[in-house]
């Protein structure tokens, strides 16, 4: 709706606004694979809200274009983001000063670093139950 009001995404008012949603958007098609695009989805939405929004129907190719173009600048982000965050995690801990520059720097959305380390912790600790305890000494 947003879009189809003339709205971009942006860094502040209801342009930041957009630009968050379509960001969690995409945090969360990630999840379903790699090639799952939000802007591939524009058409059926349209398509469902038209009858009610003509607005969305009469500027799907826009819409798309916009939400395409978001999802090319947030993957950017994002692979920079995953290739700075990747050696912290390994390392095991994470301080503040770190995400925000993920955060403010590059645009890594600090609930997605906070649920990779979430992962990363749950994983290590999968690890380490599963693995034999040692002999005890004779």
């Amino acid at each position: 709706m947003l879009l189809a009001d003339g709205v971009v995404p942006a860094n502040d008012g209801r342009g930041y606004v957009l630009r968050r949603l379509i960001r969690r958007g995409m945090v969360h098609a990630r999840r379903l694979g790699p090639a799952v695009h939000l802007s591939s989805g524009v058409p059926i939405v349209a398509r469902l809200l038209g009858p009610v929004y003509a607005e969305v129907r009469t500027q799907v190719e826009r819409i798309a274009e916009v939400v395409r173009s978001e999802e090319e600048r947030f993957g950017v982000a994002l692979r920079q983001g995953m290739e700075r965050l990747a050696p912290l995690l390994e390392r095991g801990t994470l301080n503040p000063q770190e995400v925000f520059y993920l955060h403010d720097t590059l645009g890594f959305p600090i609930e997605l670093t906070a649920q990779l380390a979430k992962e990363r912790r749950e994983a290590s600790a999968t690890g380490a139950e599963s693995r034999p305890a040692a002999s005890p000494p004779r």
